[in-house]
């Protein structure tokens, strides 16, 4: 694989924190909720059904973001023990 611009993947990663598969406002399934820039996406014509997190609060989960790996392997599992693991590449890398 060529290194010019047009052989590099193109990704784009939408982050979207604390709440649960239901909480975007534009599926209807709650009154107290409102995702205005996820339900901008999803009024353009995108919509996502499918997502994953490696864990339940933003923290680990975005470490597990930037290294790819589960934040479990390396003792992240709740706000007071997550740290970047020293020596990890990430997704920069």
């Amino acid at each position: 694989m060529g290194t010019d611009a047009s052989t590099k993947p193109n990704i784009l990663l939408i982050v979207s924190d604390d709440h649960g598969y239901g909480d975007q406002s534009g599926l209807g399934s709650v009154d107290d909720v409102e995702t205005l820039a996820l339900d901008r996406i999803r009024a353009l014509g995108a919509t996502f059904t499918q997502a994953y997190a490696a864990a339940p609060i933003c923290s680990p989960a975005h470490v597990g973001i930037l290294t790819g790996a589960h934040p479990q392997r390396w003792g992240g599992h709740w706000f007071q023990d997550t740290t970047y693991p020293s020596g990890h590449p990430t997704i920069a890398d």
